[in-house]
């Protein structure tokens, strides 16, 4: 007998103890903790942003493209900070100097007519042709996709692109289908929708300081765009319907620790 359907059902309005503990959580990221364990990370969620976005924000003066095998890398770094391991399966079919084509082709140009909203952020109907567009870049047979890849490295590319982090067992739970081909506008959508019915509450929050090597103007051009109410929206939805994930029950100890040893590193 085939599985059951889950009907399709939008992302709850969470309480503001829900998103206080998915803030923690993106807290212990930015800081390169992890929010399960305690344990740090090679990477953070800021080591993320200051290795991509500053390729967008200087582009215009600089004109400095990402070079292909430091892009491999930085891109195998962010894969493994993710933790998603099966993104690394088939690496023989992508093909990384046309991807980076694709980023100065076609998402830079989207990224520069966002940057004239009032938001400085892109529609989402942007977002899922830039997404497109990437994951076509990245792949040697256009007959295949790697649409999962794509929406992560444009989430920490561009702030400004209205971008959600792809997941197959989330967009499962909400009754989305589970190739990401078949899924994909749904599961932006849907998180956009739910960014708008939490709008209220994760306003509230601020992204923490620059550190890890992201540099003031870039962090100052990523504050003003919603990345990190998505950031805390998707492990809001992440910890929602995962019942098996534990929030280590120190972790604010954890992330205060890291932050005073940035602090002191300033001094």
């Amino acid at each position: 007998m085939p599985a059951p359907k889950i009907p399709r059902r939008p992302i709850p309005k969470f309480t503001k103890s829900e998103l206080n503990v998915a803030e923690t959580c993106a807290r212990a990221l930015w800081y390169g903790i992890d929010f399960r364990t305690g344990e740090h990370y090679p990477i953070s969620d800021a080591g993320l942003l200051s290795t991509f976005a500053p390729n967008f924000y200087y582009f215009h003066k600089q004109k400095k493209r990402f070079v292909p095998d430091i892009f491999v890398a930085d891109v195998k770094g962010l894969i493994l900070a993710c933790g998603v391991k099966q993104l690394f399966r088939g690496n023989s079919e992508m093909d990384f100097r046309k991807a980076i084509d694709s980023i100065y082709r076609d998402i830079y140009p989207r990224y520069l007519s966002s940057l004239k909203n009032p938001t400085a952020v892109s529609s989402v109907d942007v977002a899922i042709e830039c997404l497109e567009l990437l994951s076509k870049g990245l792949v040697i047979d256009p007959k295949k996709n790697r649409l999962n890849l794509a929406s992560r490295i444009l989430f920490f590319l561009s702030p400004n692109i209205h971008c959600f982090n792809m997941n197959n067992s989330v967009a499962k739970s909400f009754g989305l289908q589970s190739r990401p081909h078949h899924h994909y506008e749904e599961f932006f959508h849907l998180f956009s929708d739910g960014l708008v019915t939490n709008q209220t509450r994760l306003s509230s929050y601020k992204i923490p300081p620059a550190r890890d090597g992201l540099d003031d103007v870039s962090w100052n051009e990523i504050s003003r765009t919603d990345w990190w109410k998505r950031r805390v929206l998707d492990l809001a939805v992440l910890i929602h319907t995962s019942p098996n994930i534990q929030i280590y029950h120190d972790i604010k100890r954890s992330i205060r620790a890291r932050a005073l040893l940035d602090v002191k590193g300033f001094l």
